[in-house]
């Protein structure tokens, strides 16, 4: 009876934890769409939408060696 009752416990932590993540996972999805909207990117690793960097200015050097 003692280790039903301990599997049960088990798979309830277990489901637990997967709805957690799954409801997480949700989050940051819509995040990441609501960035994409805006017409950002999206930074991992900072978790934050920051603006799209322009093209790099290219400047030609005049001056010859």
């Amino acid at each position: 009876m003692r280790l039903a009752s301990t599997r049960w416990t088990i798979a309830l932590a277990v489901a637990v934890v997967l709805a957690v993540l799954t409801l997480w996972h949700g989050q940051r999805m819509r995040l990441l769409e609501a960035c994409s909207a805006r017409g950002g990117l999206w930074n991992g690793t900072t978790s934050k939408c920051i603006p799209i960097p322009g093209p790099p200015v290219l400047q030609r050097d005049l001056r010859r060696t």
